[in-house]
Formats: C-alpha cells, sequence, structure tokens
C-alpha cells in the first residue's frame, strides 16, 4: 500500500483533477488513475440503476467486469448498505468491493475487483469516493443551472413567436431547440386528432422529415399502448430499455431506428390534453431530473402550439389558395418539361399569376449541389429556402424542385448580367447549405437550348441535364449547352444515335471500366484538365504526388501513353459520350 505521503499528495492530485472534470465520465476516469499507482491491479467499473427499477446501465468499466465468469448482477442488490464500502461476503477471490451511492433518482454502484488488499485500502478508496461523489454531485448542480438557463433563454425566444408562427414551423422550432437542451435526444411530438380519434406524429419528428413515414405513426386510442396510457392519464414515463416493457407499441419506435431510452409526457394547455411528446435515444440513459424537467417544458410547449393551431386557423383559407396554386405550378411545370402540351393554353393565361414565364423565347436552367466528396445533396427538405432564394433574383420563372436538382424555366436573356445573377444565386445556395449541412456545398448549373416555343422546352431541358454532368469543371461552375462545341455534337449523337455512341464507349473504355473506380476518376479527372495536375488534384482532393502515381499505374494497366493525342481524343469522347447517354 502507498505510505501516507504518497496517500496523500495522490488525493491532492485527485482533488485537482475533479475542480476541471466537465462531465461523470472524467470523475470516474480520474478515480480509475489513482489506483494505478497501488502494487497491486485493481479493476474497476461504475454501475447506475433508476431507483424502483431492476435495470442496470454500466458507466464506465464494462468490457473489464463483465468477461469475468464471476460476474451477475444480481450480486448488487439494493440491500447493500449506503455510502459504505462492503465487502460481498461470496467472493473470496476475486475480492469484490461495492460502495452504493444515492443519486437523485438514481444510485450508483462503485465496483471493485482485486485479489490482494491491505488493511489501508478500504480507508484509502473511501477518501477516494467521498471527494469523487461531491464531485459528481457538484456537476449535477452545476449541470442543472446551466440547464434552467439555457431553457429560460430558449422559452423566452419561443414565447416571443407565440401566435405568430403557423403549425409546421412551430414544430420545427420545437423540435430543434428543445431537442438540444436533453443533448443528443430526438424529440417527436402526436396531437390528438378529434375527427378520426388518433394521436398523430407531426413533421419533422426524431430527426425525419419524410411525410409518407410520419404518416404511418398514427395510434387509434383503442390501439392502447405507451402514449395512448400517457395522453389519457396525464401521466408521464420513462423507460431505459424500450424493448424489456410491454405497453410500447415496438413498430413503431423501430420506424424512425433504434431509440432505447424514451421519456413520454403529455402536451396539455389550461389543463386540456392535446398530445404527447416523445423523447429518445438510442444510447445513455434517462433520470428522474430528465423526465420532471421535461415535464414542465411540455407546458410552455403547449402553450406554443396551441397560438400556432389558432395561427393555422386564421391562414386556413391563404394556406389552402397557396396549396392550390402550388400544386398546379407544379403540375404545369412537370407536363412542359416532359413535353406534354395539353394545357398549354393555361399556361399563357394564367401563367402570369402563377410568376411562370409568359414571354418567349425561353431557356432551361438544372441546378444541382454537391459535397466536397462529390455526393449530390438531397434539396427536398429545403424546398421554401430555394424557393424563396430563386425569387430574389429571378422573381418570374418556373421552379421545380426535383430530389437532388432543381429546374429552372424562364424567359430567355443574354446579358451578361444574367449570367452575373446565376452565379450570384449559386454562391448564395452555396453559403446557405455549408452552413445548415456545417460541410463544404458547391454548386453547378447546366443552361438548355433556347427554347422558340414551349414545345421546344423539353429537349432544351434535356440539353441542360445533359451539360451540368460536367458543368462542376467550366468556369463558374455553369455549362451552357450552345457554348459547348464538340460538346453539342457528341450530345446530338447520343440523342440521336443512341447505338452508335455505346458501341464507340465501349470500344474505348472497356479496358477503363476493369480499373479501380478512384483510376477511373482520377483518368477521366486528369484529361478533362488537359493534364494540368495541380488544377486535377484540387478537384479530386488529392496531393499532386498521389495523382502522379496514379497516372503512372493506369498508363501501366491500360499499356497506353497519355502524351498520345488520338488515344487521348478518343478517351476524353469515350467519357463524355458516357454521361451523355446516362443523361438522355
Amino acid at each position: 500500500m502507498l505510505v501516507n505521503q504518497e496517500t496523500h499528495a495522490t488525493l491532492q492530485r485527485f482533488s485537482k483533477q475533479l475542480l476541471s472534470a466537465q462531465n461523470n465520465q472524467q470523475v470516474f476516469l480520474a478515480l480509475h488513475h489513482c489506483l494505478n499507482p497501488l502494487p497491486f491491479k485493481i479493476e474497476f467499473g461504475v454501475m447506475q440503476r433508476q431507483k424502483d427499477q431492476s435495470q442496470y446501465h454500466f458507466l464506465y468499466g464494462q468490457p473489464d467486469l463483465q468477461q469475468n465468469s464471476w460476474f451477475d448482477f444480481s450480486l448488487f442488490s439494493s440491500n447493500l448498505e449506503l455510502n459504505s464500502l462492503v465487502f460481498l461476503a461470496d467472493m473470496e477471490n476475486p475480492r469484490v468491493c461495492v460502495y452504493r451511492f444515492p443519486f437523485m433518482n438514481n444510485e450508483f454502484f462503485f465496483i471493485f475487483v482485486f485479489h490482494e488488499c491491505s488493511s489501508e485500502l478500504p480507508n484509502y478508496l473511501l477518501a477516494l469516493l467521498e471527494l469523487a461523489t461531491l464531485a459528481l454531485q457538484n456537476l449535477h448542480t452545476n449541470f442543472l443551472m446551466q440547464r434552467q438557463n439555457d431553457s429560460l433563454h430558449l422559452l423566452v425566444q419561443m414565447n416571443e413567436l407565440t401566435g405568430l408562427l403557423p403549425l409546421r414551423q412551430a414544430m420545427e422550432e420545437a423540435v430543434v431547440n428543445f431537442g438540444k437542451l436533453l443533448g443528443d435526444a430526438r424529440i417527436g411530438i402526436m396531437l390528438f386528432d378529434e375527427s378520426t380519434s388518433e394521436l398523430v406524429l407531426q413533421k419533422p419528428a426524431f430527426g425525419h422529415w419524410e411525410e409518407s413515414l410520419i404518416n404511418m405513426y398514427r395510434i387509434p386510442l383503442n390501439r392502447g399502448g405507451n402514449a395512448v396510457q400517457v395522453f389519457l392519464t396525464g401521466e408521464a414515463t420513462l423507460t431505459n430499455n424500450v424493448y424489456t416493457e410491454d405497453n410500447y407499441l415496438i413498430e413503431y419506435v423501430k420506424l424512425f431506428g433504434h431509440d432505447v431510452a424514451i421519456m413520454t409526457v403529455p402536451l396539455a394547455v389550461r389543463n386540456r390534453r392535446i398530445g404527447v411528446i416523445h423523447v429518445g435515444k438510442s444510447t445513455g440513459t434517462f433520470s428522474g431530473d430528465d423526465l420532471q424537467y421535461f415535464s414542465q417544458l411540455s407546458k410552455h410547449l403547449g402553450v406554443i402550439i396551441e397560438g400556432a393551431l389558432k395561427m393555422d386557423n386564421k391562414l386556413l383559407q391563404q394556406f389552402k389558395r397557396q396549396d392550390v396554386e402550388s400544386f398546379i405550378c407544379n403540375r404545369l411545370i412537370q407536363d412542359i418539361l416532359k413535353g406534354n402540351l395539353e394545357d398549354e393554353h393555361y399556361w399563357f393565361e394564367y401563367g402570369h399569376l402563377l410568376r411562370l414565364p409568359v414571354e418567349r423565347p425561353f431557356n432551361t436552367i438544372s441546378l444541382t449541389f454537391y459535397t466536397s466528396n462529390l455526393l449530390p445533396i438531397t434539396l427536398t427538405k429545403y424546398e421554401k429556402i430555394i424557393y424563396q432564394t430563386i425569387r430574389n433574383y429571378f422573381p418570374i420563372c418556373g421552379i421545380l424542385n426535383n430530389e437532388d436538382k432543381v429546374y429552372l424555366i424562364m424567359t430567355y436573356q443574354e446579358s451578361i448580367n444574367f449570367r452575373k445573377m446565376l452565379v450570384s444565386l449559386i454562391e448564395s445556395f452555396e453559403t446557405t447549405l455549408t452552413n445548415l449541412l456545417k460541410t463544404k456545398v458547391k454548386g453547378a448549373a447546366g443552361i438548355g437550348s433556347v427554347a422558340k416555343t414551349l414545345k421546344d422546352i423539353s429537349l432544351s431541358h434535356k440539353r441542360a441535364n445533359v451539360v451540368l454532368k460536367y458543368a462542376r469543371f467550366s468556369p463558374n461552375h455553369i455549362s451552357v449547352y450552345h457554348e459547348t462545341a464538340a460538346w453539342s455534337m457528341l450530345a446530338e449523337v447520343a440523342i440521336n444515335q443512341p447505338d452508335i455512341a455505346k458501341q464507340f464507349v465501349a470500344t474505348h473504355l472497356k479496358e477503363v471500366h476493369q480499373l479501380k473506380p478512384e483510376l477511373q476518376e482520377t483518368l477521366e479527372c486528369y484529361l478533362l484538365n488537359e493534364r494540368r495536375m495541380k488544377k486535377t488534384a484540387e478537384v479530386l482532393f488529392i496531393h499532386p504526388n498521389t495523382l502522379k502515381f496514379r497516372i503512372e499505374k493506369i498508363e501501366s494497366e491500360l499499356e497506353i501513353d497519355l502524351e498520345d493525342f488520338e488515344q487521348r481524343l478518343n478517351l476524353i469522347a469515350s467519357f463524355r459520350l458516357e454521361k451523355l447517354l446516362q443523361s438522355v
């Protein structure tokens, strides 16, 4: 055992470490480090159990302890004396001692396992535990104070918006902001639909926006289950392992991932229940403090949602008109892009009311946005931002949001100012999406051929998608069909003589397709950038030396010489034709 002087020094260091601890894990880690100087090995772990529940959860040291054959949860019962170091009577080798510490609505079990022991060891462990538990209590107090301050700040912000936000926007604000107060928890709000006697999940929910998925989460009151029970009784529930509970409808839980810990609290306004709130997370646990805290927040949230419902009733007719206009506009644009002219007269007669272009000639633009690893971004969830931003630059145009692309139809403009506005639009989107996604986003645009009539818009749209494939290699990431010269010729072959184009591609890219994907991408990018090493490396996000190695490997495996102009020309044409065939 450590001599008294060493023990005193260790406790002093431990006290200083605890002062800088930011969370429980850092306290447990510091305690574990204090066991290392001992002349014999001690295994250490911490378990947590909620009062009145049989479920245990490891907070620290699980791999070391549970791998032992002697380990059994039944050894750690509520019969153990509180705040005392108890040696388990049935454990002689190894020796196991447990410190049971009541903490709010939980109990912590500090477990020490060793094969050797000294008379001074229990007192040393008790001194460490006294400091550690005090630090845990201080951390918890500071955490509650900070969370209270955060929630007050948020409630002030949300209350200022009461009655000013429609329901969907109020839901979005509540789900995002209230979820932050509980760390990595995900929130879903269910409102009671009196017309169907169902609890209906609202959008967004549990980090998801897909309406088809959210619409599946409708629970009739006669179905029963946890949500119905909370709604009917007004009593909140908490579980840290939903899969061991009989009262949860697991098929609904699995719709949104694998949340294990779930709190459900009633949502009420002036003692009238209007729904429930689910809070879930896949790792970690909730405490009784969390349940009490969120139950208080739900009272404020109920007031906010009631204000949003009133707002919706006031604007119901306006929203219906906007929905109808949006539906008509989207249908018209979809039909025109497909070449369906059945409602051509409607376009010219009512287009100005829908802010569609009615002056000939027309032009089409295809926009796309992607991350640094060239993955396209799904844009449907940002529909409102997209429409508002585009209208700021081009007030009169047809807009269609189609998964990872946005299609525009507008009156043809040849001015330089139009190009500048399009560049500014792309840059605006790049900034907005980068901030939203917390990752670098780049955009590109393909401009189709001039369409003299509505009938020509379909072909212009196809050509815009064709040149969009290579827009990221063009100046300002904008590619214009009529400016692409050889591109236009290749595009015409791909559109009008696809069999010849496919044969040409197969002849020149058969062996290329046997290369690894990264080498195929490198070869194509290298050729399109006219063999400029620095530019190619920047586009591929790799080091120039890596690029040089790849080029040498490509030439070796394909047995070609990229100094040969004819070979380069055939490869470039084949790569371009392949992309064109995919987009036709």
